[in-house]
């Protein structure tokens, strides 16, 4: 059987938000991000945000919409200001460049679908689909 590929978003983080909706959790920053490729960045596509909202890569423009809470190394990744959390679905679906959606933030800390690791360098993959170096 094959393993699944790693679920693995390109992305530098950028600094922090100038002005964020709310306080992130304690441990958490405010930031936007990135892809190492190109200006565009991660948001939610459209307004009311909700869960079940795929994640898409659009130009930065400020919005609320486009802020995250994530901390250093394993973290979820929480849309600044709402109880959602990036979420990449049943492990059944991982694959590269799988749908990442908004879906509610799990009160379980090590939830494979929520649990992400924000690397040193930028990069974000979700943990559970890393391969073990």
């Amino acid at each position: 059987m094959l393993s699944p590929l790693p679920v693995l978003l390109a992305c530098a983080t950028l600094g922090l938000a100038q002005t964020a909706p709310a306080a992130p959790p304690a441990g958490y920053r405010a930031v936007y991000i990135t892809s190492k490729v190109d200006a565009k960045f991660v948001i939610v596509p459209k307004t009311p945000v909700k869960a079940g909202t795929t994640i898409v890569v659009q130009t930065l423009t400020s919005a609320p919409e486009q802020q995250w809470w994530l901390t250093a190394g394993d973290s979820k990744i929480q849309l600044a200001g709402t109880t959602l959390c990036m979420d990449a679905g049943a492990k059944s679906a991982w694959k590269d460049m799988a749908a990442v959606y908004l879906k509610d933030c799990t009160a379980a800390a090590d939830d494979p679908s929520q649990l992400w690791n924000v690397m040193a360098d930028g990069r974000i993959a979700l943990k559970a689909s890393s391969p073990r170096e």
